[in-house]
């Protein structure tokens, strides 16, 4: 064999194993980088589960002191004291829950929902929106409540979210029926005696 041809093979063959080594150096570093990522999603996504776990918790003790959300701007509640303060504590806690676990949620319209609902209680609690009608403003909370809580459950159970619904206008004139379709069966509870849509005249 001519040098000159063994030159040339032995150069073809080193660019040859330059290349393989520089491919295998990128799958090797993509492989690596696409594993922290997913790594990284997978730790997100716990972090929102765990999130909306603890707002659901949060609701739950809302949900439990409803009845008194009327009352917790009154001077002289329609129930007692200590339901007053209970439920008064209980907003304060899903008010709290805004802003911290609800940062850690990492989908936008679970957080609008949420911010949404928080609105709502205080408008009922403090701003006295809906006034001279107890019954409703106590089933358009927990109504918009228990959406807020699927939204949520959907989001700890990797579920598409249910379809958006339009926040009452707690003000409404007498009549006008909120919501305007039937609750989802799944929303429901056995205790959730004010769930459905708004027929009172």
């Amino acid at each position: 064999m001519e040098l000159a041809d063994f030159a040339e093979q032995s150069g073809t063959v080193l660019i040859g194993a330059v290349v393989g080594g520089l491919i295998a150096a990128w799958v090797a570093r993509w492989q690596t980088e696409a594993g922290a990522r997913y790594a990284r999603d997978v730790a997100t996504s716990e972090r929102s589960a765990q999130a909306a776990l603890q707002l659901v918790e949060r609701l739950a003790d809302l949900r439990a002191w409803l009845p008194s959300l009327p009352d917790v701007g009154e001077n002289r509640p329609a129930m007692s004291l200590h339901a007053r303060k209970q439920c008064s504590i209980a907003m304060e806690s899903v008010r709290r829950g805004g802003s911290t676990e609800l940062l850690a949620i990492t989908n936008g319209e679970v957080r609008a929902r949420f911010r949404i609902l928080i609105r709502m209680i205080y408008d009922v609690g403090w701003r006295y929106s809906g006034r001279g009608h107890r019954e409703r403003q106590i089933r358009d909370v927990g109504t918009y409540l228990a959406f807020v809580r699927h939204s949520l459950e959907a989001l700890i159970d990797g579920k598409p979210l249910p379809p958006p619904l339009t926040a009452p206008d707690l003000d409404r004139p007498e009549g006008a029926v909120w919501p305007p379709m039937p609750v989802p069966e799944a929303w429901s509870d056995p205790a959730d005696g004010f769930l459905g849509a708004d027929d009172s005249p």
